[in-house]
C-alpha cells in the first residue's frame, strides 16, 4: 500500500518536471527568436 502511493507520488513528480522542462524550452525558444538567435 505504502509501496503504491509512493509509486503515484513519483510518477507525479516526473510528470510536473516534464511540463516544466517542456515549458522552460517553450519560453527559451521564444526569447531566442525575439532576440533573432533562431
Amino acid at each position: 500500500m505504502l509501496r503504491q502511493s509512493c509509486r503515484k507520488k513519483a510518477e507525479n513528480l516526473a510528470n510536473k518536471l516534464k511540463i516544466l522542462i517542456e515549458k522552460g524550452e517553450f519560453l527559451l525558444k521564444e526569447a531566442c527568436e525575439r532576440l533573432g538567435v533562431l
